[in-house]
């Protein structure tokens, strides 16, 4: 999903006072799997830096396990910019699947109707508007899955493209993939 507002992200961000006393607050992880420091920035007041942008509607509040100890109060505060209609939400970044867009890999947030649900010995599933699998994580998502089928639901993470690269799929796989590690990002909407 491409950024709807690029230049404002960088002057808040430069906004920042030079030369601010600034400290990393650590996760329950040190460093991802990709070796990258994990890390919430925190200004020598005790601001967050990542609650200041969302606020603003300068960013989407994620919850990535086992690091989800501050989800909660960033889902909080990205429902008021959200509400507020602040910075990107000003144009909703929702891509609606009944309208049968394009869809790209990537980052996003998308609306639609549950299809179909149902598991596997690995975890549950659901399938939105017949266009992307959803893989359910962990915890009390599977318990959910059922009693989401035929209802509207807004999720968000990063979609793959399962014929990247020039993969073929199985019949009757679908192409698209997402999938969903905290409750926060599957959310019933109707």
């Amino acid at each position: 999903m491409p950024s709807p507002l690029p230049g404002r992200r960088i002057s808040c961000c430069s906004a920042w006072p030079a030369g601010a006393p600034a400290c990393g607050c650590m996760g329950a992880q040190d460093l991802d799997r990709y070796g990258r420091t994990l890390a919430h920035l925190v200004d020598g007041d005790g601001r967050l830096l990542s609650e200041a942008l969302i606020a603003s509607g300068l960013g989407f509040a994620l919850a990535i396990p086992p690091n989800t100890r501050l989800a909660g109060c960033l889902f909080t505060v990205e429902r008021q910019a959200r509400l507020q209609r602040r910075g990107l939400w000003q144009r909703s970044p929702v891509v609606r699947l009944d309208a049968k867009p394009p869809l790209r890999s990537g980052f996003g947030v998308w609306r639609g109707r549950v299809s179909g649900v149902g598991g596997s010995a690995r975890g549950a599933w659901l399938e939105l508007e017949e266009r992307i699998f959803v893989r359910l994580g962990p915890g009390d998502l599977p318990a959910r899955a059922r009693q989401l089928e035929g209802r509207v639901v807004e999720l968000r993470g990063w979609l793959i493209d399962r014929r990247q690269g020039g993969r073929k799929l199985d019949s009757g796989r679908l192409r698209w993939l997402l999938d969903i590690q905290d409750p926060r990002h599957l959310s019933p909407v109707d």
